[in-house]
Parts: structure tokens; C-alpha cells; sequence
């Protein structure tokens, strides 16, 4: 029934009031339960503008303008509410997809375009002509580096660019702008014909929520459950410093990186409560996916954090600020892992194998970008929370 208000709502003096989170819902439900707008006008419709979807790529570009126009919406709602709104409103999305599992590539997708989108930003932050700029560098970034792209390499390569991928990367760019402008049309509209409540402030006792230590520690397994911040930010997105991300092995990366990630948390919860504290939350998380089925992956995401204890702490041993822990862990992870076609080799007998040079920095690569964005989630969610110890 809300929604129906929503739609219907005008501009005039009594306007409806909703709450934020039903605010949130509305492009979710426009989305997937009718493809209506702004989704359904994702296909630009300018006769004047020229350009030629390929066959095979028709469903992507859709996913990914829609993906674009999603992020439209989260900028409209961090202008009108703050950041910490738009985080509210990706967890209500969050929250919503874990209802329908149906949906996980959309919800991949639209993860991927966020991603994307923030990183185009941060580079064309100060820039003239932002608009423009901004939806060619996003056609071009998910183009080359979305994994179901035909043209995904993530490098930029001394060949000309094949007509073919000129022909999608123009289709991709005109749909994108026609997409975002449609849903700025819609969102704007609709923000400003409702009265929306804002986000409620947070009081001292909620920003600062108390938790007994086995309940704060269970955070990061839960994250990784759902595969939400600081996990799901793994793979490094810089379109400034490209990488080819390899096939195969590929797949496991997310994995490895999420092992320093969660090392990250044992850090700090060594750093503010001291080492025993940290070895007592290794020690639950363990009896915890003891008893859980189909655990295999995060168990092995344990171990391989104790891998990274190890490499964090040799170089704190050395002293050797050259060391970087990104190289040394990527280094052992793909000489000794037994997934690793790597594995067996060492390290400096493989300095001329193309291949394992290519891995090693997509790895170094992501594992420094995984591990910043678990310093930044995790030190955030300690200086939010007030953890109990006795």
C-alpha cells in the first residue's frame, strides 16, 4: 500500500510521510518486482545518438546500467541524508537480497557497479565536464574488467581496440548516460514530491552498543557469511592502476585475501585487548565452524590467516621496511598452495614465467586493497562498539 502511495505522491503541501527504510525499498521494488522506472528506460531511445548493442552483450548492459542507475540513487540520498545514510540504505538492500537468494546475480551486479562508480568518482573528483568524463571512465572500467565481459583484461595494451569492443564500449556509454539521467529524473522527483524521515541520530548508548566479547568476535564470520563490507570490498578496482586478474586461479583469490582481512581483526583485538584475547577469538571462531556444514572455505580462511600472522609478524621481526606483507604473502600463497599451479616452484626460479608474474601482482594488488578496507571496517565497528570482557 505505501508503495503505491509513493508512486502516486505529488508535490503538493500535504504530502505523505514515510520512514527511510521504506524510502530505501523503492528502487529494490521497482527493480524486481516490475522492471519499472527508472529500469525499465535502461535502452538509450535518442534517434539522434548512434550506436549498436551486440546480441550477447544485451542482458549485461542492462545489468549494468541498472547497476549505474542504483548508484544514482545512492548519491541522491547522501546529498539529501549524509553518508551514513547511504550505507543504511545498502544494508537494507543487503538485508533484502539475503531473502532472495534468486536475485544473487543482480545483487553481484549491483555490488560491482557501486564499486566501480566510487572509483570512477575518486578519480574524476575536481575534473571539468564531470558528467561526461565520469560515464565513459564507468562504460570502459566494467567493460574490461567485469568477469562475464567478452573484453575483460583489466590492462591496457599497446594493440588498437577492436571495432568490436569501440562498438561496445560506445553502446555501453550511451546507455549509461540515457540510464543515470533517467534515474536522476525519477529519484529526484520522487525525493522531492514525499516527506521522507530522516535517518534517527543515533544515541550515545547506539553508537556506542554494548556486546560480551564471544558476541563482538563473531562479527567478521558473519560478515563473511553474507560476504558484506570488509569482505566483499577483496578485488582491488582502481582504474588508474589496472591488473589482470587470472583465470583459474582467479577464483580463489577472494579467499586468500579475505584470510588477511580476518588476520586484520585479530590484529586489533590483539592490539586493544592483548594477545590472549586474540587467541580466544581464533579459538571460537574455530569451534564455531567446526559445527557448521559446508564450512570447508572459511575453515580454510582461518588457516591461512594464521599464514598471514606469520608474514606480519617475520617482518616485524626483520625490520625490513623493503618487505612489503602483500609480496611475501602472495608469494607463499602461490608457491606453496596446493591450488596453485605454482606450487612446488620457488620464487626466484619463476622471475620469467609471464603467468606467475601477471598472478603475483593481481594478488599483491588485492591483498593490499582488501586489507585497507578491514582496517578501515573494523577499526570503525571497535570505535562504535563498547565490548565487554568480563
Amino acid at each position: 500500500m505505501w508503495l503505491k502511495k509513493l508512486f502516486g505522491a505529488s508535490a503538493g503541501p500535504k504530502r505523505e510521510e514515510f520512514s527511510f527504510e521504506h524510502l530505501a525499498m523503492l528502487p529494490l521494488h521497482n527493480l524486481l518486482k516490475e522492471e519499472s522506472s527508472p529500469f525499465d528506460e535502461w535502452r538509450a531511445d535518442d534517434a539522434h545518438t548512434a550506436y549498436f548493442i551486440q546480441p550477447e552483450l544485451e542482458n549485461l548492459v542492462k545489468f549494468w546500467v541498472w547497476s549505474a542507475q542504483f548508484d544514482v540513487f545512492y548519491c541522491l540520498i547522501g546529498e539529501r541524508f549524509g553518508a551514513d545514510a547511504v550505507e543504511e540504505a545498502r544494508e537494507v538492500h543487503a538485508s533484502m537480497f539475503a531473502r532472495a537468494p534468486d536475485a544473487e546475480w543482480i545483487k553481484a551486479n549491483l555490488d560491482f557497479g557501486w564499486n566501480a562508480a566510487s572509483c570512477c568518482r575518486k578519480v574524476i573528483a575536481g575534473k571539468t565536464d564531470q558528467g561526461t568524463k565520469f560515464n565513459a571512465m564507468l562504460a570502459q572500467f566494467i567493460l574490461t574488467t567485469h568477469p562475464a565481459s567478452p573484453f575483460y583484461r583489466e590492462v591496457d595494451t599497446d594493440e588498437p581496440e577492436s571495432e568490436s569492443f569501440l562498438t561496445a564500449l560506445n553502446a555501453l556509454q550511451v546507455c549509461i548516460t540515457h540510464g543515470r539521467a533517467k534515474a536522476a529524473d525519477y529519484f529526484s522527483k520522487t525525493l522531492d514530491a514525499v516527506k521522507v524521515t530522516a535517518p534517527k541520530a543515533r544515541s550515545a548508548d547506539e553508537k556506542h552498543p554494548e556486546f560480551s566479547f564471544d558476541t563482538f568476535v563473531m562479527l567478521p564470520l558473519l560478515r563473511m557469511l553474507e560476504e558484506q563490507a570488509p569482505f566483499s570490498r577483496w578485488r582491488a578496482e582502481d582504474p588508474q592502476d589496472p591488473y589482470v586478474m587470472p583465470r583459474g586461479i582467479g577464483s580463489f583469490f577472494k579467499f586468500w585475501v579475505w584470510a588477511t582481512q580476518l588476520e586484520v581483526f585479530y590484529l586489533l583485538i590483539e592490539r586493544r585487548f592483548g594477545a590472549e584475547l586474540a587467541l580466544k577469538a581464533r579459538q571460537i571462531h574455530k569451534a564455531k565452524l567446526e559445527g557448521m556444514p559446508d564450512a570447508k572455505r572459511l575453515n580454510e580462511v582461518l588457516l591461512l590467516s594464521e599464514v598471514a600472522e606469520g608474514v606480519r609478524k617475520e617482518i616485524a621481526e626483520q625490520g625490513d621496511a623493503r618487505i612489503e606483507f602483500a609480496h611475501m604473502f602472495s608469494r607463499i600463497n602461490l608457491t606453496s598452495h596446493p591450488v596453485s599451479p605454482f606450487n612446488g616452484s620457488a620464487h626466484n626460479d619463476l622471475q620469467s614465467d609471464d603467468d606467475y608474474i601477471v598472478a603475483l601482482s593481481a594478488l599483491q594488488k588485492c591483498v593490499t586493497h582488501g586489507r585497507a578496507a578491514a582496517f578501515d571496517y573494523f577499526e570503525n565497528a571497535f570505535n562504535l562498539a563498547s565490548v565487554k570482557l568480563a
